[in-house]
C-alpha cells in the first residue's frame, strides 16, 4: 500500500478521514435499514446499520468548521465569498 501524500499546509488529514466515514456510514445506512423500510417482504439485510444516518450530521459539522477556517484566511468579506462561488460553481469549458 502506497502511503498518502503529505497534506497541504493548514488542512487536517483528519478531517478528510471523518469525512470519508460519514460518507461511507450514510452509504451503509441507506443500503440497510433504507432498504428493509422498501421492500419489507424481502429478508432483511444481515446488519442494520440506522445510526449511520448520523453521517449527515457529522459531514455538516466538518463542513461548518472548515467554512470558518476558510473566513479565517481571508482578508475581505469579498474575498470569502469569490472563494466560495469558486467551490460552488466550477469553471467549466465553454464550446
Amino acid at each position: 500500500m502506497t502511503p498518502r501524500p503529505a497534506p497541504r499546509p493548514g488542512r487536517f488529514r483528519e478531517l478528510d478521514d471523518l469525512r470519508g466515514i460519514a460518507a461511507v456510514a450514510v452509504v451503509w445506512s441507506h443500503l440497510t435499514t433504507g432498504y428493509d423500510s422498501k421492500y419489507p417482504d424481502e429478508p432483511s439485510a444481515p446488519v442494520d446499520l440506522g445510526w449511520g444516518a448520523y453521517g449527515v450530521q457529522l459531514f455538516f459539522l466538518i463542513s461548518g468548521f472548515v467554512i470558518l477556517m476558510t473566513v479565517q484566511r481571508v482578508q475581505r468579506p469579498s474575498g470569502f465569498v469569490i472563494s466560495r462561488l469558486a467551490r460552488l460553481f466550477p469553471s467549466r469549458e465553454v464550446s
